[in-house]
Parts: structure tokens; sequence; C-alpha cells
């Protein structure tokens, strides 16, 4: 295989007959998720099959601006920036949001503000292990 991006390629891979061992880390100084993908091309059970060794980077994500600086719980809000696609969580003040109240493209975040969530930071996080947090803080107003 290759050209694959993503520990959901290497496990797609993996489930079609072929070995695979995927792993992810975050660079420290960067803050790029690295993804290694160790592919053995061996579904038909051929002895000496070749071996691929893959790293891709994939960006952590990035919180550029929101659509408003407050709002209620229950309110819809954007979420802008980049490197979104992926995206696993979405969080107000620690406080996460279901699954089923947010999407993404891979520039912006449309999210419902679920019960409970706190003034504080917003803070998103994708399949691929990268998260990060905005810079300003968001209010959750009564």
């Amino acid at each position: 295989g290759t050209n694959y991006t993503n520990i959901a390629a290497c496990q797609d891979l993996a489930t079609s007959g072929n070995a695979a061992i995927c792993d992810n880390w975050v660079a420290p100084t960067t803050g790029n998720i690295y993804i290694k993908a160790d592919f053995l091309a061996n579904s038909a059970g051929v002895a000496g099959a070749s071996k691929v060794l893959q790293t891709q980077i994939v960006p952590r994500p990035i919180i550029t601006s929101f659509s408003t600086s407050s709002a209620r719980v229950g309110t819809t809000i954007s979420i802008n920036g980049s490197n979104f696609l992926g995206l696993n969580s979405v969080s107000f003040g620690g406080i996460s949001t279901p699954k089923a109240n947010f999407k993404a493209t891979a520039t912006k975040i449309t999210v419902i503000i679920p019960s409970g969530a706190k003034t504080g930071k917003i803070t998103v996080s994708t399949l691929y292990g990268g998260s990060t947090e905005s810079s300003g803080t968001f209010t959750i107003t009564t």
C-alpha cells in the first residue's frame, strides 16, 4: 500500500488480509502528530513478502476564532481554524460535547454547546491523537 495518510487507512489494510502495525506520537517541538504505519504485504501468505514502512505527518488542530465569544448552553456556534478532519471531541471548560452534537470540515467545526458547559477554554482533539485549546476564553451565559 502507498499514500496511506492516517490510522484508519492502516486499519483498513489490516482488515483486508494484510498484517499492519500502526502507531502515532506527538513531536514535542512542533506539536505535529507523526503516524507510523508498518505494513507487511502478505495477504496471500507468500513467504518473503515486501515490508513497507511509512511515516506521515498530521498537523495538530489549530483554533483561530469562534463565531461568538459567549453563548448559552444549547446554542450552536462555529469554531474556525485548521486540521479538524478526524475530529473526535470538543469541550467547553472541560465539559465534553456529545459526538452527535458536532460536525467538522478541515477548517470549521459546528457544535452545540453541551449541558453543564463552563466558561473556559475550548478544547478540540482528533482521532489521530492531536489536541489543542483555544487561546481565548469562551464565556457561558445564562
